[in-house]
């Protein structure tokens, strides 16, 4: 954490130690990952972890789009979508079978 903290600074308070300790806590509570426009007002992502054949997260498979279709309601739905999909690409990596 502190070897990103002088760069997170200059982004602003949205990107401190305690901050991101939240996104960190929200990513093992949920799966995936959700930037509500921190870098470019009104462009939003999610993002789930993709895993190699060693079982390490290697690759991040993203979700991105304007704000409005990301609203509250539908973000399950689409962390859902996008866990699944980043688990078949795991899998495949696991295994070397394609995904489908």
């Amino acid at each position: 954490m502190t070897a990103t903290r002088a760069d997170r600074q200059r982004l602003g308070l949205q990107h401190d130690d305690a901050h991101v300790r939240k996104l960190v806590a929200h990513v093992r509570d949920h799966g995936w990952s959700l930037n509500p426009g921190r870098i470019v007002e009104g462009s939003w992502g999610m993002a789930a972890a993709v895993f190699d054949a060693s079982g390490q997260p290697r690759y991040a498979l993203s979700l991105t789009g304007i704000e409005s279709r990301f609203r509250a309601e539908r973000r399950p739905q689409l962390g859902a979508a996008l866990l699944d999909q980043a688990h078949k690409l795991s899998t495949a990596l696991r295994t070397g079978a394609p995904s489908a």
